[in-house]
């Protein structure tokens, strides 16, 4: 859903392209700028972050392999980057999944091509029986197709999906996607709720929460950085740090919400913790005698969009946590109003970058009440989108995840309470919702919000 705040009785409706970037980006040309891009949405509120976490060498460290030529190619030393990603034979494999299936698609079927090309490792070097690459990826690709068409019945229906399944060749029964409204909930009366998250990047790690009275107001803040890696490990952390906080504050009734379902089933028993996670879980287990009330419960990362801006920003040195009071910073105060007011949240729809053969030629438009009042072609932008990429990475480095909001189409209509606006781009998405007054807490009738 996309909120639109207004001090008058009606209020301009932009809508805007959400170009998501697909890889770490810095100075980078007009003429390579498109490369960086990982795919496009329709920026109806949305805010997009990707986790990326680098992988390690584990084979060797196993002591599975030793530092041994590469029994496919026979030019490089062999570890998992190589085998699977940079030899030639596994390079070979991979393009022709992609060109068959559809970058976008990889991720539903990395597994089994990286299984493939492993047991061909195998076969290669202890039975000396060699397969050509491309008959590699067409037993990969039969054998995908009939694992698929005799597992999958009905699928949900998407864009992405369905490129994959009219690549594959399936047949299929597409189910309409349901999308999950959700608000952040608050806690009754007497008990105060603590909503916690943790946060990865390439090269760091940090643990945020909030600490709310039953009306929604913040008590307590917390942030901090860490040099761990595990995302289990960062949730698992914040809950121990914020429940610490409590002891201290001397709040004795809690509720505690994470957006972690296993980091939920683990502290509840319902799932073993793994073993570099255990300490951590016994610690928590350990705190909860120390309440009157205490629960664990999950909810949507939708909902928990507080602790998930607190484990972002990171205020603290490295290695420390830092508790603060309000006033909260700016968009800390927005997203608290926003929870207070019961807003509803619903998942946003992101276009793959394969299903978006010419993003300089994207349609765009906007209708209140069926009635066009934006449309326009990124062709006709002032500043293309390679421009804009190459620009911002000349002032700052872009990560996987970043999204750019830009162009928006002339012309801008208010609206009112009641009214139906539609807004899509052409061929590819599109998305429906409503106008609706609701009061503002604490203010007259006369004063209005419109969502």
């Amino acid at each position: 859903n996309y909120a639109a705040h207004a001090k008058n009785s009606a209020t301009p409706y932009p809508s805007e392209l959400a170009v998501v970037i697909g890889q770490k980006a810095r100075d980078v040309s007009e003429a390579t700028a498109m490369d960086y891009v990982g795919g496009y949405a329709l920026a109806l509120d949305m805010t997009a972050r990707e986790i990326q976490s680098s992988a390690k060498d584990r084979l060797i460290k196993k002591k599975v392999l030793s530092h041994s030529l590469c029994c496919l190619c026979n030019q490089e030393r062999e570890n998992t980057k190589h085998l699977f990603f940079q030899c030639v034979y596994s390079k070979e494999v991979w393009k022709g999944i992609k060109n068959t299936i559809g970058s976008g698609s990889l991720q539903s079927v990395c597994m089994r091509s990286s299984n493939y090309i492993w047991n061909k490792r195998n076969n290669r070097r202890f039975s000396n029986a060699r397969c050509p690459p491309n008959v590699l990826r067409e037993r990969l690709l039969r054998d995908l197709k009939f694992y698929l068409q005799a597992t999958l019945n009905t699928i949900t229906d998407s864009a992405l999906t369905r490129a994959l399944i009219q690549r594959l060749g399936l047949q299929v029964e597409m189910r309409l996607k349901e999308n999950i409204e959700c608000m952040w909930v608050k806690p009754d009366k007497d008990i105060v709720k603590l909503n916690t998250d943790g946060s990865i990047t390439e090269d760091s790690a940090g643990i945020g929460g909030a600490i709310k009275y039953h009306a929604g107001e913040v008590l307590v803040a917390f942030n901090g950085s860490n040099s761990g890696k595990c995302i289990l490990t960062q949730d698992l952390l914040a809950i121990r740090t914020e429940l610490e906080g409590c002891i201290m504050k001397g709040f004795k009734k809690v509720v505690v919400a994470s957006d972690s379902l296993h980091a939920v089933k683990c502290i509840n028993k319902i799932e073993a913790p793994p073993w570099y996670c255990l300490n951590l879980v016994l610690s928590i287990q350990c705190l909860c005698p120390l309440f009157e009330i205490i629960s664990f419960i999950h909810v949507y990362r939708e909902t928990n969009r507080l602790a998930d801006h607190l484990a972002t920003v990171r205020k603290c040195l490295e290695e420390n946590v830092l508790y603060f009071v309000p006033p909260l910073d700016l968009q800390s105060d927005i997203i608290v109003k926003e929870e207070v007011a019961n807003r509803l949240y619903t998942s946003s729809l992101q276009l793959s970058k394969s299903l978006v053969p010419d993003p300089e030629n994207l349609e765009r438009w906007l209708k209140i009440d069926g009635e066009y009042k934006q449309k326009g072609f990124t062709r006709d932008m002032i500043f293309k989108l390679p421009f804009h990429i190459s620009h911002i990475s000349s002032i700052m480095t872009l990560f996987e995840g970043d999204v750019i909001l830009t162009g928006t189409p002339q012309g801008v209509d208010p609206v009112k309470a009641g009214q139906n606006i539609t807004a899509g781009i052409t061929g590819l998405i599109d998305v429906n919702f409503s106008v609706q007054r609701r009061q503002r807490p604490g203010r007259c009738c006369m004063n209005t919000d419109f969502y």
